[in-house]
């Protein structure tokens, strides 16, 4: 059974573009191989990244691993593919699938799972909005590129997205140590043409909970 969540803004928006279809500008689907597939992380010696091969949504995925509880780990950062002036994907979406790694552990915050951050070349820096808890089951999210789905850590939004230099996955999200956060299928999207019209709808954040 499929459940949808409505994290953000208008449930319609996804749904509708999706009938439309989408222009796919970069994706990761972690399935070719073991590796990060051009991600990489700096090993700090809190925790690593790797692609397991199978177990993923399907295949292989990324995958965090701890060593050291109430430490922040590497981060996993995007190839270039996915960095550049994002001026023209304004009302296009990131989508992409996370689970749980740890079902003994609860990230406690809807705001700890691996959620994307985006840096811009002037210093500027935005985490997207999380309004839900992580679960052991895979579950599809769609983060719109609109501000509304955002939260500026720094910087002003303008500033970000006309030189995107950095996309990354923060590597802690639980108490504890030992595999914790899962992520797959990565794509960034814009609507196909026809989708135009739908831009105008407002922010959007949407999760499909796969039982």
């Amino acid at each position: 059974m499929k459940t949808i969540l409505a994290i953000a803004g208008i449930a319609g928006f996804a749904a509708a573009a999706s009938a439309n279809g989408n222009i796919v500008i970069a994706e990761t689907l972690w399935d070719s191989d073991n590796t990060l597939q051009g991600w990489t992380f700096t090993d700090n010696g809190l925790g690593s990244w790797d692609n397991p091969g199978a177990d993923g949504n399907p295949g292989g995925y990324a995958r965090y691993t701890d060593v050291a509880s109430n430490m922040q780990g590497p981060s996993l950062f995007a190839p270039g593919q996915y960095l550049g002036d994002y001026s023209s994907y304004i009302g296009g979406c990131f989508t992409y699938d996370i689970r749980l790694e740890m079902p003994s552990n609860d990230p406690g915050l809807p705001s700890n799972y691996p959620r994307i951050r985006l840096q811009g070349s002037d210093g500027s820096e935005a985490r997207a909005l999380a309004n839900f808890d992580l679960t052991t089951d895979w579950t599809s999210v769609q983060i719109n590129i609109l501000e509304s789905d955002w939260e500026m850590v720094s910087g002003t939004w303008d500033g970000l997205i006309g030189d995107v230099s950095g996309l990354y996955f923060g590597g802690d999200f639980l108490l504890g140590s030992g595999p914790e956060g899962a992520v797959d299928n990565f794509r960034l999207l814009v609507p196909a043409p026809g989708a135009g019209a739908l831009l105008g709808l407002g922010g959007l954040a949407m999760a499909r909970r796969r039982r």
